[in-house]
């Protein structure tokens, strides 16, 4: 069995109309709260009491990451597809081909730029510049629609176009709409998932573009210190060998018989090339000839190996200068694979070659001088060799670690670009060490993150469970309004309330004023006479009103009874009516509401569609009446049944009763406590709060400050703390249910609701802070409101003079302060500001970081604010014990009848 429905909110319908961002409210009040808790248990906590957090917190970081790019993957996926018709015909059951075109251009471009786009910020940017043109296209699809309704309204109810038209109407609501709002949920998607993953990417990319440059620094640099080793490491071991010659000098006969029984060509083979060929015979023949008639052969051998040295060096300077040329050459060098055979050849065959034949001459040299040199003078200059040796060691060395050094960074550079982004992206990587305040955050986004897939009832049921949790921490105001009021949408609550007992009144006045007057002067004496026994015999029929015992009543119908005993007819039929509106006008004063909408429910039948539909919007009908999304709105049949002349006195009726009853929700509210409206802004989101606390503030915005200056002057509220009205300068002026009111300038020039009267505080405050103005070219007027205005030059050169004026642009009302791990804040129960996204203005919790509480902004964006204070009044606990009955609430049973009775006494006690 279904159970009954008791508040608006518990009507699919009305939930997803007037509570639009129902989810959103409900979870911001629980991860603000959360946010306070979870600080105040871990930020004292000592790095061992963390322990198990911290392992923990590692865990979750992982899984977080892992999610994160999950997340961002399949969004961005999305968009990467070309077609997606399938998606919305799965979606939606068919398309608008309009908006899918739409969709498919956007697709085209994330899939020509977004692949090859390597930069974070760009893809950020690329990304993110799309939601605006997508909002605009929503705000565009809105129009068409209100358009295309406008003009179903103005067409005849028999109109030949009006099906078609519907069916565009219907089509436009259900396929167009739709998909322009689910494309843009899905762009908002990726938007969020890759800001999750942002600083990961970011990291990765410019580590990779640091690497990518360095690499490029590293491979034009390696080659020159291969170019400077070179030189050394071949005099390094020429220096070798010479020493070891000289400690052990080479048999020069071996040598002798290499150059005069090998032959170089078939040494050198296929990589014999001629000129080189025919130089290194030479310089054999040269050589033979002069050893063989030398007197010195020793002498005579070295010459010869000063010039193959000579010979080798020039070799060494063409392959470094090949090797110079190659490096800097452009890519389409038309020399390059002849320079690059070239160096080969030097590299791997002629050089080693003739190092080779330079050895060999050497050993020749060697053997011969160690048989005629002194050994004293051979010791000496293996002394010197040593020496030499070591000093190019250690400048081999030096350049060796630092071409080391090179490589190595060369490899960790290349490691860097050979990383994976997916890769990257998916592993947890922890940097430092883990605080308190880390801890606190994760617990807050693992809190956030297990609300994201909750329904509003499941929300509701975590919300409520918090409150009988803690009862006395959130105060029954604050219960009530986020209970209720929780994500209802932003716009004035005028005119969504109308009395259920004032419109039977009028209909009742209506009839009997239609009935009287089709009487002769005859029946209506006849019912003078009647009305007359009943009112002083003991009538079976006796008014209620003939024993009401207030004196006000008394003395009306004194009058009444004084009119018709008169003897003017006029007179009589006068009175009569007033005498029968005002039986039933006490009649319907004892009723409940319950019973008033009882009686309108009897008479739903005797009402046309276009009445009916107008009377439940307005009323507590609709809690159980609405059985759709355009409750509010006439259908263009019941547009035209509403203008049909039988309805034309109905219409004045209804007509007169909703606009006589526009802000009667503020008088009704302040009276009964119960949830009437179907919206508000924030002044009337603050009475609602100001009449659960037990006060009936004036309506409106500019009244508000004179009426805490007033309670603060005359101080007769009891309670503490006592009542106040100053300029917030420190935590402890923002109480629990205190009233923020910020100023701002503005370009219209009058509101009535707004306008700042010059105030001052007990402090000496004012509505300008001295310490903001005054410090550009604005001038200031203070007379019965604040001006100011100044003069400048327009782009055309055109002297222009700007007015503005000092205006009350918003209310909140304070609901908790205290600490995060972000820092202290104020969490507030108000709406979205009146210039915020209408598509995202709600009411609900909102939290204020402590520091722009306290901030009164800068001279050409003025933002000064003012707190004021009552403490709490006469608290309807009656009233709330019917508004906050959790078994209604959740509509089950909650409590035990027993148990919901000592809840009551002990937490809503009637006094």
């Amino acid at each position: 069995m279904n159970q009954p429905l008791y508040f608006q909110w518990q009507n699919e319908f009305l939930l997803k109309t007037i509570y639009p961002l129902r989810e959103v409210k409900l979870c911001d009040f629980l991860i603000y709260f959360a946010e306070i808790d979870i600080w105040q248990a871990y930020k004292d906590k000592t790095p061992a009491e963390l322990g198990a957090d911290i392992r923990a917190y590692h865990q979750t970081q992982a899984a977080l990451v892992q999610q994160a790019l999950q997340e961002y993957q399949i969004a961005k996926d999305y968009f990467l597809k070309p077609d997606v018709r399938a998606d919305y015909v799965a979606l939606l059951g068919d398309v608008d081909e309009t908006e899918l075109n739409k969709i498919h251009q956007l697709h085209a471009q994330f899939i020509q730029f977004l692949p090859s786009m390597r930069d974070v910020r760009k893809e950020k940017y690329f990304i993110g510049q799309f939601e605006p043109q997508w909002v605009e296209r929503r705000a565009e699809i809105r129009r068409l629609i209100a358009s295309k309704k406008r003009r179903i309204e103005e067409l005849g109810a028999d109109h030949p176009r009006r099906s078609q038209e519907l069916t565009e109407l219907d089509r436009m609501y259900s396929l167009s709409l739709r998909m322009v709002d689910e494309e843009l949920i899905r762009l908002r998607k990726l938007i969020k998932a890759l800001e999750r993953i942002y600083d990961r990417k970011l990291q990765l990319f410019e580590a990779q573009e640091n690497a990518r440059r360095r690499k490029d620094q590293l491979i034009r640099k390696l080659p020159t210190y291969e170019t400077n080793l070179r030189p050394l490491e071949a005099k390094y071991e020429t220096l070798s060998a010479e020493l070891e010659r000289l400690k052990s000098p080479p048999d020069y006969r071996l040598a002798e018989q290499h150059f005069q029984e090998t032959d170089p060509a078939a040494l050198l083979g296929e990589h014999a090339e001629p000129r080189f060929l025919k130089r290194v015979v030479e310089l054999r023949k040269a050589m033979l000839g002069e050893y063989s008639y030398a007197g010195n052969k020793p002498l005579a051998l070295r010459n010869h190996l000063f010039n193959w040295q000579q010979f080798l060096k020039e070799l060494e300077k063409e392959a470094a200068t090949l090797e110079v040329n190659l490096r800097n050459a452009a890519p389409g060098w038309s020399r390059r694979a002849e320079s690059e055979a070239r160096l080969n050849a030097l590299r791997q065959h002629l050089l080693v070659f003739l190092r080779s034949e330079i050895a060999q001459l050497t050993n020749f040299q060697a053997g011969l001088s160690a048989i005629s040199r002194p050994q004293a003078e051979i010791e000496k200059e293996i002394k010197a060799k040593e020496q030499e040796l070591q000093k190019v060691h250690q400048n081999l060395s030096v350049l060796c670690a630092e071409r080391d050094a090179l490589q190595k960074e060369l490899a960790e550079s290349e490691a860097i670009l050979a990383i994976d982004e997916t890769a990257w992206l998916s592993e947890y990587q922890p940097s430092g060490a883990i605080t308190a305040k880390q801890i606190a955050r994760a617990k807050v986004e693992e809190y956030r993150m297990s609300l994201e897939h909750k329904n509003s009832q499941e929300l509701l049921e975590m919300v409520v469970e918090r409150f009988l949790a803690e009862p006395e921490r959130f105060p029954l105001w604050l219960q009530y309004m986020v209970i209720h009021f929780s994500g209802m949408r932003y716009r004035s609550a005028h005119g969504s309330w109308a009395s259920p007992r004032d419109l039977l009144i009028r209909l009742h006045s209506a009839k009997m004023e239609k009935e009287l007057q089709a009487l002769s002067d005859e029946d209506i004496q006849k019912r003078c006479q009647a009305r007359i026994e009943m009112y002083t015999t003991a009538h079976p029929n006796r008014p209620g009103l003939a024993d009401a015992p207030e004196k006000t009543w008394k003395d009306k119908l004194a009058l009444h009874l004084q009119g018709i005993k008169a003897n003017g007819p006029k007179t009589r039929r006068a009175a009569l009516l007033a005498l029968t509106i005002d039986e039933r006008r006490y009649e319907l004063e004892q009723m409940s509401e319950e019973q008033a909408l009882e009686e309108i429910e009897r008479m739903k039948d005797t009402f046309p569609a276009w009445a009916w539909k107008e009377i439940v919007a307005v009323t507590p009908l609709r809690v159980n009446h609405v059985q759709d999304l355009n409750w509010e709105k006439l259908t263009p049949a019941e547009e035209a049944q509403k203008n049909a002349r039988e309805y034309g006195e109905l219409r004045a009726i209804l007509g007169k009763w909703r606009e006589e009853n526009m802000g009667a929700w503020r008088e009704e509210h302040a009276r009964t406590h119960r949830l009437i409206v179907s919206r508000a802004v924030c002044n009337e989101t603050a009475e609602h709060c100001q009449h659960l606390r037990g006060h009936h503030p004036p309506g409106g915005l500019t009244a508000k400050a004179p009426w805490y200056l007033k309670h603060e002057r005359e101080n007769k509220l009891p309670g503490q703390p006592r009542p106040y009205f100053v300029k917030p300068k420190k935590r402890e002026d923002f109480t629990v249910g205190a009233s923020i009111l910020w100023l701002r300038f503005v370009s219209e020039e009058f509101s009535p609701w707004r306008v700042a009267r010059p105030i001052a505080t007990k402090d000496g405050d004012t509505l300008l802070d001295p310490q903001v103005i005054g410090k550009s070219d604005w001038k200031y007027t203070t007379t019965d409101m604040v001006k100011r205005t100044r003069t400048f030059l327009d782009a055309e050169k055109k002297q222009v003079t700007q007015e503005q004026w000092l205006r009350w642009i918003h209310e909140a009302t304070v609901a908790a302060v205290g600490d995060t791990a972000e820092g202290p804040v104020v969490l507030t129960f108000e709406t979205a500001l009146p210039d915020d996204d209408p598509g995202l203005s709600s009411i609900g919790l909102f939290r204020i970081w402590l520091s722009n509480a306290l901030y009164m902004g800068t001279e050409e964006n003025y933002n000064g604010s003012f707190v004021g204070f009552v403490p709490e009044g006469d608290v309807p606990y009656a009233h709330l014990r019917e508004m906050l009955d959790w078994n209604k609430i959740l509509r089950r049973e909650v409590m035990s009848p027993e148990a919901w009775q000592a809840y009551q006494e002990k937490y809503l006690p009637i006094r």
